[in-house]
């Protein structure tokens, strides 16, 4: 009875066995089925998970290798920062310098007596200098004294002593050492505190300068002070009256700086002469005294001249020399300088002295 239990466990064993093997050994030899796999985000479907394989009972387990650390990535490179788009550079092209205008010399007058050896000629200048601004932006005094040169008796106007936009220059001194002129009194319209000082008139001489006066014109409330240059010059044993001014911009009050004038000018002597910036035309209404033919009485000395204003474009004679007729009866020249030496061209007259020495 024993024998035929045994007998039956061992068949039941072995076929057992048998049934088993040929399964797990098919199951080795077989790839394993893949996963389904779970959608993914909008709708792209998931990286399959494999299976794990059962293990095979007796088998060695596979030892797995850690998983190695992912290398820090290295950061992108910054796209640079979008800006505001930067133009071309153009090159720089040079601005056209104005033609300094060809001096147009006006009829020359017929002395009464020709000049002779004995009886020299003098030079009456008058210049708005603009501070020795230049039609090409710089300042140059030496441009101005170049200008200047042939002149005997000079009056400025809007000549500058310490003053920034001027390099902070005692113009009346370095005019007066680069003309070589020996006399001069300056006359300033503004004195100021501070670094910028002094601005007015000038007046150079080659001859001496008796006595100069610093004469303040009439002016409207809240505009720029004028004043006016009354000297008594010594040429060559005659006194000459000399009368440098700048007008006002208002007509009104260039009506009373001329009335002013004239009634210094009726103690100034027979020889006269009235020269500078009128900020008028010979013909305007306000200078009617100056051509009235009651005295003090005046001649316009570039009667029908070339224009002085502004210099790149002359267009208005507004820069004049105003003679006595004692002194305008001996002029044998006059006319206008061409020169870029500011935004006025200066005006000239040529006398012979009246009378003998």
């Amino acid at each position: 009875m024993q024998r035929g239990l045994w007998a039956v466990i061992l068949l039941a064993g072995t076929l057992l066995y048998a049934t088993a093997l040929p399964g797990i050994l098919l199951h080795g030899l077989l790839p394993a089925s893949p996963a389904v796999a779970a959608p993914g985000p909008a709708g792209e479907p998931a990286p399959a998970q494999p299976t794990p394989a059962r293990p095979v009972p007796g088998a060695p387990v596979p030892v797995q290798p850690a998983p190695a650390e992912p290398a820090p990535e290295e950061p992108a490179p910054t796209p640079p920062a979008a800006g505001p788009a930067v133009p071309k550079t153009l090159e720089p092209q040079p601005l056209p310098q104005p033609e300094p205008p060809q001096a147009q010399e006006p009829p020359a007058v017929t002395p009464r007596e020709p000049a002779s050896a004995s009886r020299p000629t003098v030079r009456v200048m008058a210049f708005n200098i603009r501070h020795g601004l230049g039609l090409d932006g710089q300042v140059s005094l030496e441009r101005v004294a170049q200008a200047i040169a042939q002149g005997d008796i000079v009056f400025l106007s809007e000549v500058d002593r310490f003053w920034l936009r001027s390099g902070l220059r005692d113009q009346p001194a370095v005019l007066q050492e680069l003309t070589g002129l020996p006399y001069a009194h300056f006359a300033p319209a503004l004195d100021l505190p501070g670094p910028s000082r002094q601005y007015g008139n000038l007046l150079l001489s080659r001859y001496p300068i008796l006595q100069a006066k610093t004469v303040p014109l009439p002016r409207r409330q809240g505009s720029e002070a004028r004043v006016m240059i009354e000297a008594r010059i010594n040429v060559h044993g005659q006194v000459w009256t000399v009368y440098g001014v700048h007008l006002g911009l208002d007509q009104q009050e260039r009506r009373q700086q001329v009335e002013a004038i004239q009634a210094r000018a009726a103690l100034g002597g027979p020889y006269r002469i009235l020269l500078g910036d009128f900020n008028a035309l010979p013909e305007a209404p306000e200078l009617e005294p100056l051509r009235a033919p009651g005295p003090p009485a005046w001649i316009d000395g570039l009667a029908d001249g070339p224009p002085t204003y502004p210099a790149w474009e002359p267009a208005a004679r507004i820069d004049q020399i105003w003679l006595s007729p004692g002194l305008a009866g001996q002029q044998v020249a006059g006319g206008v300088a061409p020169t870029q030496a500011s935004d006025h061209l200066p005006v000239w007259v040529e006398l012979v002295l009246p009378g003998g020495l």
